[in-house]
């Protein structure tokens, strides 16, 4: 799927810095910055769901635990 980005001056200047850096193209940081943020995202949510469950599991003797 082809796409046009718009970018403001900043975000131009840190898309040019950031590719510069890694040492990519630009389009290469940008599905790079893509890949990091849904990681990030997925991983939050792991970390969110097994802290759910272990409350579920844990809740009542940590309540005990507690008084």
């Amino acid at each position: 799927m082809a796409m046009t980005l718009r970018l403001d001056e900043d975000h131009a200047r840190k898309l040019n810095e950031l590719a510069q850096r890694v040492g990519t193209s630009k389009h290469e940081a940008v599905l790079r910055a893509i890949d990091e943020d849904y990681n990030r995202m997925t991983h939050r949510q792991r970390v969110t769901d097994a802290l759910n469950q272990s409350v579920e599991r844990w809740g009542d003797a940590l309540e005990q635990l507690g008084q």
